[in-house]
């Protein structure tokens, strides 16, 4: 396949409660050093750091709990060098790491989509006071953390237009402040409150999405319920348990695979060494 490769997010979650890793690396600074390292080494351009879960039920921290979780990290000389995305929604924790120039924060991924309303001031504050010229990530979601009736609602046929509307919306936010456009990334947001026919959809649709809006398009599929639809009923008894996380990362990977054939920019995943493989392979032909 000719074309450019995606990049490659990494994920670290620094929190007790993610749906996929969490507790494997909260209050164990050094062991989450090491797997930030490991997810550079296997390939990862980019590593995606938070500290709140995001998953249905997960329950909100304060904004100084989240900056006292991240700094055990981000204060951490031994990853300066390395290309960081911040995963916060609050304005607050951004402004106080984008502060600290000797980082390499080059996304601040807000999967709420700028629903703190000093977001956008503090983006475009911080290209002016700090010179930061990173981009940040905006994600499509009905509500975060999703709710139960989010995910069982009636299939709108349409969400790509709802996709296109949610971001003009925010795009326009940002736009009012000064933000450049181009400096914005996309996030449909899979598994956010979307039962399985409107991500399919939003899979299918996708080039439609990045065509009319213009702009980059991440995807961060990895470990989501959705894919254990397509398994024999055997396997979706063995996918599903937390344990197994090598299983769900081999599923998860065969969507990547067609997200990258519909050349999306970055693809956000927590497994990187095999995917990073099979993206080359992809690539090679």
């Amino acid at each position: 396949m000719k074309g450019d490769k995606p990049q490659l997010m990494g994920v670290l979650n620094l929190t007790p409660d993610s749906f996929s890793d969490g507790g494997l690396y909260f209050g164990q600074p050094e062991k989450a050093i090491r797997k930030l390292k490991t997810l550079r080494a296997e390939g990862a351009e980019i590593i995606d750091i938070g500290a709140e879960s995001s998953r249905p039920g997960a329950q909100r921290i304060s904004s100084r709990e989240e900056i006292t979780r991240l700094e055990t990290i981000l204060g951490n000389s031994e990853i300066r060098e390395i290309q960081l995305s911040l995963d916060s929604r609050r304005a607050e924790t951004v402004e106080f790491f984008l502060n600290k120039r000797e980082l390499e924060i080059t996304f601040i991924n807000d999967v709420s989509s700028l629903e703190d309303p000093a977001m956008p001031e503090t983006l475009i504050r911080a290209r002016e006071d700090f010179a930061w010229h990173g981009a940040v990530i905006l994600t499509h979601h009905r509500g975060i953390p999703p709710s139960k009736e989010d995910f069982s609602q009636q299939t709108n046929f349409q969400i790509i237009e709802e996709l296109e509307e949610f971001f003009q919306r925010r795009l326009e936010l940002l736009e009012k402040v000064g933000f450049p456009r181009e400096q914005v990334i996309l996030d449909p947001g899979l598994g956010f409150g979307k039962n399985l026919e409107e991500t399919l959809l939003i899979i299918k649709n996708i080039s439609s999405l990045k065509k009319t809006l213009g702009l980059k398009i991440l995807v961060g599929h990895s470990r989501k319920r959705f894919i254990s639809h397509f398994l024999s009923d055997k396997l979706k008894s063995l996918i599903w348990r937390e344990t197994d996380l090598q299983t769900k990362d081999l599923a998860s990977h065969n969507f990547a695979l067609i997200l990258a054939s519909k050349k999306i920019e970055i693809i956000r995943s927590h497994e990187i060494k095999l995917l990073r493989s099979l993206i080359d392979l992809l690539f090679s032909q």
